[in-house]
């Protein structure tokens, strides 16, 4: 099955770039940062109205106005903030994908996208064969809930040797 952004052929993916990127006033060398998937040199790209020194007052704040030297050192700190979101966004996701597995869900959507090519939507706990140690895995979950209270209006048991309810 096609990926979404797979259906656009490469000469249209590019004009609709080049479309966007004009409506949003940004540079040549913008847009060919853009392409080249360089978010780097896209920032540090001085513009007219809203440049790299933009994105380092945001940064900064207002107090300190950036200088050349500060894009770089901004830079850097993004860049090494985003590398740390990814590995949280990794490892969040192979957890996901673990406890997918021990319940028997689809990995990709856990049974809620009907478009899944591994799924079709339906792959929601117990679709697939859950991890045969999944109940010693939570029985200490289990173990710590609190039995449920009987409700106040609860009718009375059967009289022995009756079918019917008192």
């Amino acid at each position: 099955m096609a990926r979404r952004r797979d259906l656009l052929m490469p000469a249209d993916r590019d004009l609709v770039l080049q479309l966007a990127a004009q409506r949003a006033g940004l540079t040549e060398g913008q847009l060919d940062a853009l392409r080249r998937r360089d978010w780097a040199a896209l920032l540090a790209e001085r513009t007219g109205r809203d440049g790299a020194a933009g994105a380092v007052a945001d940064v900064s704040g207002p107090d300190d106005p950036p200088g050349d030297e500060d894009v770089g050192a901004v830079l850097e700190r993004v860049a090494g903030r985003l590398a740390v979101v990814r590995g949280q966004r990794d490892a969040a996701v192979q957890l996901l994908r673990q406890l997918a597995a021990r319940l028997g869900c689809c990995q990709r959507c856990w049974g809620t996208d009907p478009t899944c090519s591994t799924c079709a939507g339906a792959g929601s706990p117990g679709h697939f064969r859950p991890d045969p140690q999944l109940a010693a895995w939570i029985a200490p979950a289990l173990a710590r809930l609190d039995p449920a209270p009987p409700p106040q209006d609860q009718a009375a048991a059967p009289a022995a040797g009756t079918d019917e309810w008192v």
